[in-house]
């Protein structure tokens, strides 16, 4: 759960005051001492109560004032270089919350702009209807927009222009295949034609070649037949 921011002013009641004193005390006692034991260096604290005559004193009064006497020693630009009071406390508080509230103030007016926008590019509020600070604020948010779209414009066509041009070369696989002939006042198929042809009547000259050879040898194996039976016949006729 989140704590309560806590305001800086002076406890009006005084019972409060005097135990939020005493509960405070102890508190600045042992951060002191978890400063001084972590980080090894001297520290001392001084608390003058309300209405106390003595003060409470950390670690010891000697070593108090082994601390402020060391400072003490010291030369005024360092001894008065980071040592601010209560009023220069509150001044730099004051001026980091106006810090705060003006940014938060830029913020709303933007977003409150980012609204009219909408709504007047819409037809849900006409400008008519808009007084001289919001149009002063809407036309801030306009400049701011196309601002940015130029910037991302000129981004955009600077990486455009340094991309590398596609690639204008052949593929593999059209380098591959043959050229086409075109067909001029039917060149082209009449050349065509001519290999059909040409093509037809080679196979029809193997055929009858194929076929002329096999009826030679047919033919020489007929006449060795008929031959060789008439020898026979003959011999056959003389013996008898």
């Amino acid at each position: 759960m989140a704590r309560n921011r806590i305001i800086l002013k002076k406890v009006a009641k005084d019972s409060t005051r005097r135990l939020t004193f005493k509960k405070r005390r102890r508190g600045l006692i042992k951060k002191a001492g978890e400063l001084a034991s972590l980080c090894g260096i001297g520290v001392c604290v001084v608390v003058y109560g309300e209405g106390e005559v003595k003060p409470e004193v950390w670690p010891s009064a000697p070593e108090a004032r082994a601390i402020l006497s060391r400072f003490n020693s010291a030369p005024n630009i360092d001894r008065f270089k980071r040592v601010t009071n209560q009023e220069q406390y509150l001044r730099k508080r004051i001026a980091k919350a106006r810090e705060r509230t003006s940014k938060a103030d830029d913020v709303n007016r933007e977003r409150d702009a980012t609204i009219m926008l909408y709504e007047a590019a819409t037809g849900k509020r006409p400008m008519a209807d808009l007084n001289v600070q919001e149009l002063t604020n809407l036309g801030l948010v306009i400049d701011e927009r196309i601002n940015h779209l130029k910037e991302r414009i000129e981004r955009l066509g600077g990486a455009a222009l340094m991309a590398p041009p596609p690639s204008t070369q052949p593929t593999e696989a059209s380098s591959s295949l043959p050229p086409l002939v075109p067909y001029a006042n039917g060149a082209g198929m009449e050349g065509n034609k001519r290999m059909k042809v040409s093509t037809h009547q080679k196979g029809w000259f193997i055929n009858m070649s194929t076929m002329t050879a096999d009826a030679g040898t047919s033919a020489d194996v007929e006449g060795n037949t008929g031959v060789g039976t008439s020898a026979r016949g003959d011999m056959m006729h003389l013996s008898n």
